[in-house]
């Protein structure tokens, strides 16, 4: 579910750091939507919650006394959690709290911290003998994964996309609820509450265009021109490149592909610019054949627009390639 963590040394201290964690963390009496006993402190920062508090038999014998104690334990120290979608053509969001730094008086120790999305352990990291507790930005990696969702709201902040052919960045996608919490060996808790919305998974949408030609290789040499394909040659090219109105940002492009004066039997494979060679061909042909072949070709994940072409053959061919849409 979560990407690798590396181990780090927190404040002298190698912490213990378990991800993806179904039941309570170590040390936590109960779940992330539960009110806790006695409130010793609270703020806001940032639009996020902040308390301590102390729960447990010491809660109600603090609470009959009606002289709460002082909190030992700050409040929790960190930015407000946010949410990136690396890859538009996936539904995949990462929720990324940045750090998150924690200390207990001299007499106590930080026990561990817990990271939760709704009522469910995403991260355990468990302090050993240690009166603060820093969790570094890098420690998670990008973030925890979860799904962007659907649109759902706009954004008001952000304005309308307007160019042709572009995704909207207004439209947000499923929110998510958070608690980061902090215990130390006093029973003092420390706890930030908040939310947020992350962006929606919107898919692809398809745009035509009038036939254009993209690759011919019977012309003068150059990127998108001539020479033939070589034999058992791969060869890049930038879809992008040419004069055809397809954008730098495209995802995909339908494409006729077209081989013409083989010198030998064998086919082409044409796949993303930065990805493995599939092992299905996407033309076959013979000596002296002419043939076409409609595809959806995939570009690069980089959206730098590039295709691969791998010519399968012991000889040389020529390759044409016209585009008629694209996705994006």
């Amino acid at each position: 579910m979560f990407e690798g963590i590396l181990p780090r040394v927190l404040k002298g201290a190698l912490p213990l750091v378990l991800l993806g964690f179904t039941g309570p963390a170590a040390g936590e009496e109960r779940g992330a939507a539960d009110s806790p006993g006695t409130v010793l402190a609270t703020d806001v920062k940032d639009g996020v919650r902040r308390e301590i508090y102390v729960d447990g038999p010491q809660a109600r014998e603090t609470a009959s006394a009606g002289t709460p104690r002082k909190p030992l334990i700050s409040f929790i120290d960190s930015p407000n959690a946010t949410c990136s979608q690396p890859d538009p053509r996936r539904d995949e969001c990462y929720i990324d709290w940045g750090y998150a730094y924690v200390t207990a008086s001299t007499s106590q120790y930080i026990i561990g911290m817990s990271f939760y999305l709704g009522d469910k352990v995403a991260a355990y990291v468990s302090g050993f003998f240690q009166t603060s507790m820093y969790v570094p930005n890098d420690m998670f990696r990008r973030g925890f994964k979860v799904k962007c969702g659907p649109p759902q709201l706009a954004d008001p902040n952000i304005t309308p996309c307007s160019t042709p052919g572009c995704m909207d960045p207004r439209v947000l996608g499923n929110a998510y609820s958070y608690t980061i919490r902090a215990r130390e060996t006093g029973n003092l808790k420390s706890a930030n509450y908040g939310s947020l919305y992350c962006p929606a998974f919107q898919g692809a949408k398809f745009y035509t265009l009038p036939p254009c030609r993209v690759v011919d290789t019977r012309n003068p040499a150059g990127p998108l021109g001539g020479p033939a394909l070589a034999a058992s040659a791969t060869r890049d090219l930038v879809v992008s490149a040419a004069s055809c109105s397809v954008p730098s940002g495209a995802w995909a492009v339908s494409v006729n592909a077209t081989i013409t004066s083989p010198s030998a039997p064998g086919y082409l494979t044409l796949y993303p610019g930065d990805a493995a060679a599939p092992l299905a061909s996407t033309i076959n042909f013979a000596p002296g054949q002419t043939r076409a072949n409609n595809a959806v070709l995939p570009l690069a994940s980089d959206f730098s627009g590039k295709i691969r072409v791998r010519n399968g053959s012991t000889g040389a061919v020529h390759f044409i390639l016209d585009v008629n849409g694209y996705f994006q």
